[in-house]
């Protein structure tokens, strides 16, 4: 249920990449507990507060490995 709704975001609110739908799905999986993640099927405003925060940390990630290559 997840998956479809981040795709989206990507997609047309935020500056994401729908390539990338996987891996915020699974860092969001991973970083979340059962009763956070029916919070955001429920909220779609907080969804994209977490998807937001999430594109943060992968981009930080992404360049801090592109400067130590």
């Amino acid at each position: 249920f997840l998956y479809p709704k981040i795709e989206l975001l990507l997609k047309s609110e935020v500056a994401g990449d729908p390539s990338e739908t996987g891996k915020i799905t699974g860092m969001l999986l991973e970083s979340l507990d059962h009763g956070e993640l029916v919070h955001l099927l429920e909220s779609p405003a907080e969804l994209k507060s977490r998807v937001e925060e999430a594109i943060h940390v992968l981009r930080e990630h992404m360049a801090a490995t592109a400067a130590h290559h």
